[in-house]
């Protein structure tokens, strides 16, 4: 019998890369399709393939979103910030333990306290502070922590207020930290804070700190509102007038802790003492008598501690003042000055803050020889300082006959850049040499760097009108200066403060003495305190903040450059020669 024969399919039939089942010819082997295909293809004909996949979704998201902290926790570490307060007060208490997985910090002045590195996740907090209830709690750490975790715990003490200020100013010290026994707390911007300490202590002992200012060491009383002062960091300088001599003193500002840095000699004594510091406070002037009884100019390095002698003078050295560049400005009187030889007095001029300071002189004072009287001499009067650098000053001769009609004084600047010499000429003076000359030129400043000047001519009462500015003496009318100089805007020296920012002067009206401030040209001035009877005088700056008073040439006192509106409380250092 024969085989049925198959029928032929033509080739074209199968689609390219499908298997012949009939001629056996292919042009791929099957893909071996795997199983889960085949269910996805069941689940989709069926259409519940979105059912199912969000039936294993759901679930997954939820636990993931539920459990994220504790899958992911398992690597995941971050860090946590915490504040601790007072419950009542909401003040933040510093030196409180806290701890959180197994790990422990303090918190610090601002109640604050940070855990670098801890696990994600829900964790037991437990905080710890003596006099407080112990305070326990569930926190979150998330992913993440940006912002500090504040918790709140109540007080079992005694709660105490307590506020601090500022001894000059009486302001309100923000954040000065308390500490006593085991409790600190840290004042608020109107330098309140409230502790919590034993109820059964009338008194505790305790210290109050603040950045840039010195400690103060107090008793605390639980039965009363306290209130504390604190004194600026910092130390200044005068010669004390205790018995029998006088001597170099550093102190606090509010005079305490003083300590002798320059020893006196045998013979100093308020009437053969003085000093004078520089705007910056670095460096310090002090005449005074050597141990030979010699009157000798010592400057005092503050921060080097070191105590220089820098000239000798028989018949007394004067101070007159310092340039904003720590140039002081003085006169050795009469002959024997070691510098350059020569006699008669100098004005002399001596650079502190140079790498080898020496003193060099400026001008000179003849001695005898006027016109051939040997008994006539000249002398110095009304030496300025300015701010510029520009020294300003006048001599002239005693000694001389008023007969003789020839000019004798003469006013003199220096320019301290160049040190040039400007000269007022003779044709211009108009004045008579008398044997007793009773009016030397008087000099009003109009500004920290210009000087009115008017001199009269003992012979003919002719007055003769200046102003000196930026280096230069022109002739004035009297009509320009006449008020200025018999009403003076000023009764003291310009005092450039350490920065240079500011000036501050004094002026005496009708029996009061009115301190001004104002910028570093003088302007917009403004009066920050009065004082009866000529009390304060002005005496310099301490910092841009505060400023020194000579009070009756007796005490040196400190107040707050920006003003106080009672006598009282200007805050008196030390007894000191001024």
């Amino acid at each position: 019998m024969q085989p049925k024969k198959l029928p032929q399919v033509p080739s074209s039939y199968f689609p390219p890369n499908s298997y012949n089942q009939y001629s056996g010819a292919s042009n791929v082997l099957p893909p071996n399709k795997p199983k889960r295909s085949r269910i996805i293809r069941y689940l989709q004909e069926r259409r519940i393939f979105l059912l199912v996949t969000l039936l294993i979704l759901i679930p997954t998201i939820f636990v993931i979103l539920v459990y994220k902290y504790d899958i992911f926790g398992v690597v995941k570490k971050q860090h946590y910030s915490i504040m601790v307060i007072d419950s009542q007060t909401s003040q933040p208490l510093s030196n409180a333990t806290v701890n959180l997985r197994g790990q422990t910090v303090t918190t610090n002045s601002a109640g604050q306290a940070t855990f670098p590195r801890i696990k994600v996740g829900d964790a037991v907090l437990s905080i710890k502070h003596i006099y407080y209830q112990n305070y326990q709690t569930t926190t979150l750490v998330t992913f993440t922590n940006h912002n500090y975790h504040v918790f709140a715990i109540k007080g079992v003490g005694t709660e105490i207020s307590i506020f601090v200020s500022n001894r000059f100013t009486q302001k309100p010290i923000s954040g000065a930290v308390v500490n006593a026994l085991q409790s600190s707390v840290t004042t608020n911007s109107i330098g309140h804070a409230v502790i919590n300490l034993p109820s059964d202590q009338a008194l505790v002992e305790a210290s109050v700190t603040a950045d840039t200012y010195n400690v103060n060491k107090v008793s605390i009383n639980n039965n009363t509102i306290n209130s504390y002062t604190m004194v600026p960091t910092g130390k200044t300088y005068y010669l004390n007038s205790g018995s029998p001599n006088v001597s170099l003193v550093q102190s606090d500002l509010d005079g305490t802790n003083s300590v002798p840095v320059v020893p006196a000699s045998a013979s100093a004594t308020p009437a053969n003492t003085h000093m004078l510091a520089s705007p910056d406070s670095k460096y310090i002037a002090v005449t005074m008598p050597d141990a030979a009884n010699t009157p000798t100019l010592y400057v005092y390095n503050v921060a080097k501690k070191n105590f220089v002698s820098i000239g000798q003078s028989p018949l007394g050295m004067n101070i007159y003042g310092w340039t904003p560049d720590d140039i002081l400005i003085y006169t050795a009187v009469a002959n024997g000055i070691p510098d350059d030889g020569g006699s008669g007095s100098k004005l002399i001029a001596y650079n502190a803050s140079s790498k080898s300071p020496k003193p060099y002189r400026l001008d000179t004072a003849n001695i005898g020889g006027f016109n051939s009287f040997s008994s006539s001499q000249q002398n110095y009067n009304s030496v300025i300082v300015l701010n510029d650098d520009n020294v300003l000053f006048s001599k002239y001769w005693t000694g001389v006959p008023a007969t003789i009609a020839s000019s004798s004084t003469t006013i003199t600047a220096i320019l301290g850049s160049s040190n040039k010499v400007f000269q007022i000429p003779e044709s211009q003076q108009s004045l008579t040499p008398t044997t007793n000359y009773s009016s030397p030129p008087k000099f009003i400043y109009t500004s920290p760097n210009t000087v009115a000047i008017a001199y009269t001519n003992a012979a003919t009462n002719k007055v003769s009108y200046f102003t000196f500015a930026k280096g230069k003496i022109t002739a004035s009318t009297a009509q320009a200066l006449a008020t200025t100089i018999a009403n003076p805007p000023t009764s003291s020296p310009y005092y450039l403060s350490p920065s240079g920012a500011y000036q501050m002067w004094s002026r005496l009206v009708d029996g009061k003495t009115t301190i001004y401030v104002g910028d570093k040209n003088g302007g917009s001035a403004k009066a920050i305190a009065n004082f009866d009877n000529y009390q304060y005088t002005p005496y310099g700056w301490w910092t841009d903040d505060y400023i020194l008073l000579n009070s009756n040439g007796l005490k040196l006192s400190i107040i707050p450059a920006s003003g106080t509106d009672n006598q009282k409380r200007v805050q008196n250092i030390s007894s000191f020669t001024p």
